[in-house]
């Protein structure tokens, strides 16, 4: 009689796409992956991702204020075109800046605008 619940043993082909740092979903080895899950778990408990909770509603608050913003804008100025993927990368940026680093860079609150630049021209 088997006692217990068998574990899956995950093939080599999960080690390919890894590089050399294998993530908690690349790691083939189990205790590698035992390890790597230990440090990981006191991210997920409820009491951290409470207190985490706060960091992203800021910054949605602030992407959205930054929609109503253009939006306000556009109503003035005609039709104007959000760049959706740009704020969702500003805010994703400045969300894992916040919760990882504490370290408030303000992506989502920040105005966007297009500014040229000339190169300055070099004497050879």
């Amino acid at each position: 009689m088997t006692f217990g619940v068998l574990t899956c043993i995950k093939s080599d082909m999960y080690a390919a796409p890894a590089g050399p740092h294998a993530s908690l979903l690349d790691v083939v080895k189990k205790q590698d992956h035992a390890r790597k899950r230990r440090y990981m778990s006191h991210v997920m408990a409820i009491r951290n991702l409470e207190t985490l909770e706060n960091k992203v509603t800021d910054k949605n608050e602030r992407l959205l204020k930054q929609f109503d913003q253009i939006s306000e804008k556009s109503n003035d100025s005609g039709n104007q075109v959000v760049d959706f993927r740009k704020w969702t990368n500003l805010f994703t940026l400045g969300a894992i800046m916040d919760i990882a680093l504490s370290h408030h860079l303000g992506c989502s609150g920040c105005s966007y605008r297009l500014r040229a630049y000339r190169r300055p021209e070099v004497a050879l």
